[in-house]
């Protein structure tokens, strides 16, 4: 017992907190919204949040990817913390600049969205900051202020929804309100915690300079990254309209679950395997066989579940509306099943050290969901969506398991 308070007070229980509470808050934020808003304006939130992702991807690959690699060389400078912030202040004024120009750019079926762009802006710099912060916080083995700024702003965003749903009611423009709104908190605690100098414009220019050389392949990965995982999803929206986007997100978030799952034991696993690996190659082999059957226990139940009683876990989740789209949770089962399968194999790649792999995989599941995404969504809808979600991973991993055939590595054999 001593042992267990020992690690929930230690740096890393309150890594695993800080992970908990940012979960949950983004899991139980997506059910509320898919709940209490219609359908449609779900799918209008989810575009949302899918350009979020984009534009975090983009600030993290040249932003934090990198300091957490450089922060060892520059961990006496003063500076460079603060020379961060105006980097990511910097990124911000871009992103949100880029923004404006697509909303001048628009199609019909978003125009709900596209009008609400000075909203979406304020929602951008905030949520990019919190995140900043909160990596800066932890990659610093400071975790307790990040447990901080995601336990403030998540009560608070979660407090304010469940006042709003029992008085006035929810609306896309409110929730985007509320959730802009509920970051501002973290990010001013962030900045008092972080700011020691006002860094010269000097340090910010070299430190950019650092970080644009060490994060441009990082930024292209973390492109090709996003759009073979969104790239689908995205146009679910356009070609079949924004409530099939809201029902497939929906069912992402349901699975949000295990995938945070998978991140957390690829993050407990890869150290381990890493070590097995420095003893022989059998012994990694046999390392991750025995985690993948041991993981099956949890993972087997969960999916059983959701391929027999699609139709009422998705109308509990978003009520009747949501009935047409329950196939969408199975499909979502099947494409977990091949994620939960490959997971030993995007290990083994990493234990190997073949970063260029990851890449090349990425960017020919692009380049499939680019070259065939119209004809597949014309043709078989929101199934088709998912089907080619699935051909995706098999794609990536049948590149990794041929990469790692040549070093005569078989998981299975």
């Amino acid at each position: 017992m001593k042992k267990i308070v020992n690690i929930l007070q230690s740096d890393k229980g309150w890594v695993l907190a800080d992970q908990l509470v940012f979960s949950c808050v983004s899991f139980l934020t997506t059910l509320v919204l898919a709940k209490y808003l219609a359908i449609k304006q779900f799918g209008e939130y989810s575009s949302v949040v899918l350009y979020l992702f984009l534009v975090l991807s983009i600030s993290g690959a040249l932003i934090v990817s990198p300091f957490q690699i450089l922060q060892a060389k520059y961990t006496s400078s003063k500076a460079y913390i603060p020379s961060l912030f105006f980097m990511q202040l910097i990124m911000c004024a871009g992103l949100s600049a880029i923004t404006m120009v697509i909303a001048n750019l628009y199609t019909d079926a978003f125009s709900a969205v596209v009008n609400e762009w000075p909203l979406i802006i304020c929602l951008l710099t905030g949520f990019l900051f919190h995140d900043f912060f909160r990596r800066i916080f932890i990659a610093t083995k400071r975790p307790k202020l990040a447990f901080v700024i995601d336990a403030v702003s998540g009560s608070l965003q979660l407090g304010w929804f469940a006042y709003t749903v029992y008085t006035t009611g929810l609306t896309f423009h409110l929730s985007l309100v509320i959730i802009a709104a509920t970051y501002i908190p973290s990010v001013l605690i962030g900045m008092i915690s972080t700011f020691a100098i006002i860094p010269s414009v000097k340090d910010i220019l070299f430190y950019t300079k650092q970080h644009v050389e060490s994060g441009k392949w990082l930024l292209l990965s973390s492109f090709f990254q996003w759009w073979s995982s969104n790239f689908m999803v995205a146009l679910s929206g356009l070609f079949l309209g924004i409530k099939a986007l809201g029902a497939l997100r929906l069912a992402q978030t349901l699975f949000g679950v295990l995938n945070a799952l998978l991140q957390m034991v690829e993050n407990y696993v890869l150290p381990i395997a890493s070590k097995m690996y420095e003893k022989s190659v059998g012994s990694l082999k046999e390392y991750l066989q025995y985690t993948t059957l041991v993981s099956m226990v949890l993972v087997v139940p969960f999916v059983l579940v959701c391929l027999l009683f699609p139709q009422e876990i998705i109308t509990r989740l978003g009520g009747v509306d949501y009935a047409e789209y329950s196939f969408a949770i199975q499909g979502m089962a099947l494409l977990y099943v091949v994620i939960f399968l490959g997971y030993p194999v995007r290990i083994a790649v990493r234990v190997f050290m073949l970063n260029r792999h990851f890449f090349i995989a990425y960017a020919v599941s692009f380049a499939f969901s680019f070259l065939t995404a119209k004809a597949i969504i014309v043709q078989w809808s929101l199934t088709g969506v998912i089907v080619a979600l699935i051909l995706n991973q098999l794609l990536m991993l049948g590149y990794w398991q041929y990469v790692l055939a040549k070093k005569k590595f078989v998981l299975w054999k």
